[in-house]
């Protein structure tokens, strides 16, 4: 089922909605950063490994909301491993301008 697109994006989807503690709307950072980790694993997805070392380093970010959870997974599907497609006038998440950003000046 994760192999195919159409299934895992709504796989995807569920593991955020199923993971939070109602009445929030926010996935708390340890929380998403366990559901990647079986999700977009960084064997299979190479920027993933770097995108949670970076989130790890971040103690101010300390939850995932909905959009950043569903810009993540788009980020580093499509996304090239040296950055180079990085459209930096587009619309991605803060947290994923600044990953781009601080990976670029290493």
């Amino acid at each position: 089922l994760l192999s195919v697109p159409e299934s895992f994006s709504e796989i995807y989807s569920f593991a955020f909605r199923i993971n939070l503690e109602a009445p929030k709307k926010i996935l708390d950072k340890d929380a998403a950063l366990t559901l990647w980790d079986l999700l977009l694993p960084g064997q299979r997805y190479p920027l993933m490994k770097a995108f949670v070392d970076y989130l790890v380093s971040r103690s101010d970010i300390t939850f995932i909301s909905r959009d950043l959870w569903n810009q993540v997974r788009l980020f580093v599907t499509t996304m090239d491993e040296d950055l180079s497609k990085f459209d930096e006038d587009g619309a991605w998440p803060v947290v994923i301008d600044d990953f781009v950003q601080a990976t670029k000046e290493k």
